[in-house]
């Protein structure tokens, strides 16, 4: 009878462990990476309801105690899983009816700068979504190999050690949708990276990469433009739209294979390459956190 109690014990702890793991995954996110962890853990709590029921099938009210401790958690990991290959399966379908049928793309440019400081971009993207959700921006870099929907929150996107063109984050911006229609026209103002806002009077950047020493970041592996690019429906279904993407970059760019113009877009906006058009430290800096803003002293 010992052996059996500190057999409930142990399933009580387990059960309740395999709950509090996935706290943090549900408060920050999962995806189909996570399939073979989440399926293991369900293998492995199955497997324990199982040599549970056959250690305590003489003590049948221990052995329904022990089980009803495990279904909550088995039956969370069973239903993760089930959505997790579901939304992988519908995603890749939607993401193979996704081409780009037109991209045009424009400079954007300043007064006091020798070139362009950021790249307006200009999608008419044909599809089989239809749904609401979130469409998030692209983020472009020029790099050695292809990008897709993971590497825009995990690698290449979040350390700050690579140039990269995006959506400033305290920058206004609509956020247009895919559910109005096949084809949608999507437009674009991307900056580079390190920018948290930019308008011509002034320009605030993330405080760390803006205090680092010059030649911290890489700004070009190779001569390809990549992209990153997703849309995320609700129920977490996400569609990769990062290959249509590069792909028409490649064919369409004028910075395609030309990454010392490249660079130099990148540059401009760096504390050194606003100084050299006259931008200096903000005296009353706008209040965004973590930020090191410049302004344009006013005529």
């Amino acid at each position: 009878m010992l052996l059996r109690a500190v057999a409930l014990l142990v399933v009580a702890l387990l059960a309740a462990g395999a709950l509090l793991f996935l706290l943090p995954w549900l408060k920050e996110g999962y995806d189909v990476h996570e399939l073979p962890l989440f399926t293991g853990i369900a293998a492995g709590l199955a497997l324990l309801a199982l040599v549970f029921g056959r250690l305590t099938r003489t003590t049948p009210a221990l052995c329904a105690t022990g089980l009803a401790l495990l279904l909550p958690a088995l039956a969370a990991y069973v239903l993760i899983c089930a959505r997790l290959a579901w939304n992988e399966t519908q995603g890749r379908r939607l993401a193979r009816t996704v081409r780009v049928e037109r991209l045009a793309e424009a400079e954007i440019r300043w007064p006091g700068f020798d070139g362009p400081v950021g790249l307006r971009i200009e999608v008419d993207l044909s599809h089989a979504v239809r749904r609401p959700g979130a469409l998030f921006p692209p983020k472009l870099l020029m790099g050695s190999r292809p990008l897709d929907r993971r590497a825009y929150f995990f690698g290449v996107f979040d350390d700050w050690a690579r140039g990269f063109l995006a959506v400033p984050l305290f920058q206004d911006s609509p956020s247009p949708g895919l559910e109005s229609g096949s084809p949608t026209r999507l437009a674009y103002e991307l900056y580079p990276g390190l920018v948290h806002r930019a308008v011509p009077s002034e320009v605030c950047l993330a405080e760390g990469p803006a205090r680092a020493e010059p030649g911290h970041i890489v700004y070009a592996e190779g001569g390809d433009l990549t992209a990153s690019w997703l849309f995320v429906a609700s129920g977490g279904l996400s569609v990769d739209l990062s290959t249509p993407l590069t792909e028409a970059l490649r064919r369409e760019s004028r910075f395609q294979g030309r990454p010392h113009e490249w660079q130099a877009l990148l540059q401009r906006l760096e504390p050194r390459g606003l100084e050299g058009a006259g931008f200096k430290p903000c005296v009353s800096p706008p209040p965004h956190a973590g930020a090191v803003c410049y302004c344009r002293p006013q005529e």
